[in-house]
Parts: C-alpha cells; structure tokens; sequence
C-alpha cells in the first residue's frame, strides 16, 4: 500500500493555512507517527487534502479565467493538442487531489475552476504545474 510520508512539522505549517480540524484528521488512525515523521496512506491524505481544500473559485473567478484562457488559445492560433499530450494531461488530472466531481459527474480543477475541456487547448496550462510542457 502506498503511503504519504510528511514531516510532522510541515503538517502543522499546513494546518495554520487549511479549516480546523485538519492536523486532527491527518494524525487520526490509520495515520502513525514515527518520530518526526507522519506516515498517511496515499488515499487517506489525498481525500483529506480534498476534504480541507481551499474554497474552490467562484462562477465569476471561474468565467474570468475562462474568458483568459480562450484569448490566450486565439492568440496562440486556435491550436489543439496532440493526443498523446491529451492523455498525459488527462492522467495528470485524474490523479490530482484537487480534481473534483461535481454536478452530472464533469470533473473540475478546484484550484483553477476550469473543466477539462481545457486539456485540449495547446497553449493551456496547469495552475498547479502538474502538466509537462
């Protein structure tokens, strides 16, 4: 099983920017501390990481960035990405914890607010640098 290993000083660095109760979650069982060390398995801190995430963009932050990004793609000549791009994007995204299911299943960047329509954009890029250029 895969596991996250955080420094326990990092984690309470982190708990000061995150809601209450997040130190509290990440040290509860099946959580183990060893010395300096906190072990998490991988799953477990990435559901916490979603659960005390920042306050996802607005409708306004979102369409403002959504208006952005679609100067951007003309600017750059309406290109699209090669498919072999698409599917690393698309992999990246699948396994990052700020990806998030909302309404009728389309998954959104809870980071950036955007749809993964933006994956197809050649010019796009990920916030969160999760994206190989």
């Amino acid at each position: 099983m895969r596991a996250a290993l955080i420094k326990l000083k990092t984690l309470e660095e982190t708990a000061k920017l995150r809601p209450e109760g997040y130190l509290e979650a990440c040290l509860m069982p099946p959580a183990q501390i060893q010395g300096e060390w906190v072990v998490i398995p991988a799953h477990r801190y990435s559901a916490l990481r979603r659960q005390f995430s920042q306050t996802k963009p607005t409708i306004i932050q979102r369409t403002r960035a959504l208006i952005r990004e679609i100067k951007a793609w003309k600017k750059a000549g309406w290109k699209i990405t090669k498919p072999s791009v698409f599917f690393q994007r698309n992999l990246a995204c699948a396994t990052c914890p700020y990806s998030v299911r909302e309404l009728l299943g389309i998954r959104t960047c809870g980071r950036c607010g955007c749809t993964r329509a933006k994956l197809f954009l050649e010019n796009a890029r990920c916030p969160e640098k999760k994206w190989k250029l």
